[in-house]
């Protein structure tokens, strides 16, 4: 058996607002915007957003007047950034595993994955570019409806997470601090 590395990458991102579905009948309703590099269930969807939902909640009783924006795991990485009021966004990445040939032991690294600081300014800039482009998330849904909304989020979302690299490159101060590049 040999050795094999698979780099780190985003597992999944997903948009959501918990008002949207505030019962549990209509909980699914949460979600406007879901992508992830395996296809997954309605109800592994909502088990992902749930974990991350409960878990700021339980850091909120700690800490009221800050929301906790990352979490981290053997395995992974999660940051989330409310963008509006009421509004989610929920990026999984996972860490670099590395298998090794001589037993069946998965390691896990870190190190090649960008500090959660550049991750959520990075989440940051897409938003605002998005915000720029069509307005706020709340302005969508009332002018176009959620069928409408989803499906302008799917266009600028999925062609977003297609370019979005997890992994560090070229200058993370511009990105964290809001620099600007210059020639």
């Amino acid at each position: 058996m040999s050795s094999s590395i698979t780099p780190a990458s985003l597992f999944s991102l997903a948009i959501y607002k918990p008002a949207l579905g505030p019962t549990d009948e209509t909980v699914g309703d949460q979600i406007v915007f879901f992508a992830s590099r395996e296809p997954q269930t309605p109800n592994e969807r909502l088990r992902q957003v749930g974990l991350a939902q409960g878990v700021v909640e339980f850091a909120k009783g700690f800490n009221d007047s800050e929301n906790l924006s990352q979490i981290e795991t053997e395995r992974s990485r999660i940051v989330l950034r409310e963008v509006e009021e009421g509004w989610w966004i929920l990026a999984h990445v996972d860490f670099t595993r590395i298998s090794s040939g001589q037993s069946d032991t998965i390691e896990y690294s870190s190190r090649e994955v960008s500090h959660p600081r550049l991750l959520l300014a990075q989440l940051t800039t897409a938003y605002n570019q998005y915000r720029f482009l069509y307005g706020t998330f709340d302005a969508n849904i009332q002018k176009l409806g959620r069928e409408r909304f989803c499906r302008r989020l799917e266009r600028y979302w999925v062609r977003w997470v297609r370019r979005w690299e997890v992994i560090p490159t070229g200058n993370p101060a511009v990105e964290v601090w809001g620099g600007i590049k210059m020639a």
